[in-house]
């Protein structure tokens, strides 16, 4: 069993490292030194392996914006059209407020989580006005860095006549959990 730390520092700068057990760990790693810089002071992160042992996460900043990067925990040999990668190598930051990415359809992100199925990463978005928002991305392939985020951000809609908050939301922790 391998434990996951990502972490912020400086506000802008990114760290990860794994646990073995039996308290030992790897060095923190420079994540950015792989993936890029965000551009904005990071205000929230989010992380969540999947069946596969590939690491995703995602940052917010305090402009709003919202990016995406994954770890692999494969090795991926080249394949026409598209270089391999080495087990452990990220994907070069996702901005996903960009035209044509899941998120840029949505208000100001106050919080995120994020949650696997499988191989299918889900993301919670929650706004300034008090929404939730969730998008999804799957895998195409069994190469992680190429998957598809398969929509915009759709709004989670509360059954009618349910509490709603009174607040923005400032944390948003997801959990994958499946029903026997």
């Amino acid at each position: 069993m391998e434990l996951h730390f990502f972490g912020v520092t400086d506000k802008r700068k990114l760290w990860h490292s794994i646990g073995h057990g039996a308290g030992k760990w790897d060095p923190l790693g420079d994540v950015n030194r792989q993936v890029g810089p965000v551009g904005a002071d990071i205000v929230d992160a989010a992380c969540t392996t999947d069946s596969k042992g590939n690491l995703h996460a995602l940052v917010l900043a305090d402009n709003g914006g919202l990016w995406y990067t994954v770890r692999s925990a494969l090795e991926q040999p080249d394949q026409p059209g598209h270089p391999g990668h080495q087990a452990g190598d990220w994907l070069r930051l996702e901005d996903l407020r960009k035209p044509q990415k899941p998120a840029a359809n949505i208000e100001k992100i106050n919080a995120v989580g994020a949650a696997t199925e499988g191989m299918t990463l889900f993301v919670l978005a929650a706004t300034e006005d008090q929404k939730l928002h969730r998008a999804i991305r799957k895998p195409d392939g069994p190469d992680i860095f190429k998957g598809k985020w398969t929509e915009p951000f759709k709004q989670i809609n509360p059954e009618p006549g349910t509490p709603s908050p009174t607040a923005p939301f400032t944390v948003l922790v997801g959990a994958y959990f499946k029903n026997p």
